[in-house]
Formats: C-alpha cells, structure tokens, sequence
C-alpha cells in the first residue's frame, strides 16, 4: 500500500528500487503491474469525479458495484467483447 501511495502522491520518485521490496515479499510482476493498474484507474476516476463534482452513489449503488468487482475483478481481460 506504501508503494501506490507514493505512486499516487509523488509518482515523479517512484523508481526500480520502489518495486524490489515487493518481489522479496513474494509479490510477481503481473502483481504489481496490476496493482499499478488499478491504483491508475481509481486515480483517473478521484480526478474526474472532483472535477465534474460527481454525485456519490447510495449504498445499494456501491453494494452492486462492489458485488460486480468480486465477480469480474478489476482487470480489463474480464470485461465482455
């Protein structure tokens, strides 16, 4: 979490040796490319939705959201067509 952290707030200072840490930990590559990946996506969306004053969902609105990730997950090779 420290990793998208630093990623998020100061992306300009994350380097190789930011990555290392996690490999030792065990973590793989496509790991941590999709962590970054998702991490990009929630980024994009905080961004958009500040700047076009989203409305929030209801909570039966993120339950259905959140029911739909666990089924699908994040990445892209799960979405249809």
């Amino acid at each position: 979490m420290g990793f998208l952290e630093k990623l998020t707030l100061n992306p300009e200072t994350v380097g190789p040796t930011d990555v290392e840490p996690m490999r030792q930990a065990g973590v793989t590559d496509a790991a941590i490319e999709e962590a970054i990946q998702v991490c990009f996506c929630f980024n994009v969306i905080t961004r958009l939705a500040d700047a076009f004053a989203f409305d929030m969902p209801t909570a039966e609105g993120f339950k259905k959201s959140g029911e739909m990730l666990y089924k699908m997950g994040y990445g892209t090779s799960s979405i249809p067509g």
